[in-house]
């Protein structure tokens, strides 16, 4: 008895597994657009003590803040104004900067 094999079920499935990929196509919208990168931390209308031994340094108030930790940078872009003190705790400058 001869046995015949239905080859076209088998020819299917090759192409399927042959086909599929994991890999993006280099034409690909994905890697045309620009990464956007956000913002570790925000604060808004906010202040931020910054002391030394327990010592107040200085106060830093703000409109706007924006941190980027992979950049170590901060930005202030609703204005700041900082008040700086001596080893006394006295008031003895002040900084502010407009945005």
């Amino acid at each position: 008895m001869i046995r015949r094999i239905n080859i076209y079920p088998l020819l299917v499935c090759v192409i399927l597994v042959l086909g599929c990929s994991r890999e993006k196509p280099s034409g690909s919208v994905a890697s045309q657009t620009q990464e956007v990168e956000y913002p570790d931390q925000e604060g808004w209308n906010s202040s931020v003590t910054s002391s030394k031994s327990g010592r107040v340094e200085a106060i830093v108030e703000y409109g706007h803040m924006m941190r980027y930790a992979k950049k170590n940078r901060v930005f202030f872009d609703e204005g700041v104004k900082v008040d700086f003190y001596d080893a006394l705790g006295r008031k003895r400058t002040e900084l502010t900067a407009d945005a």
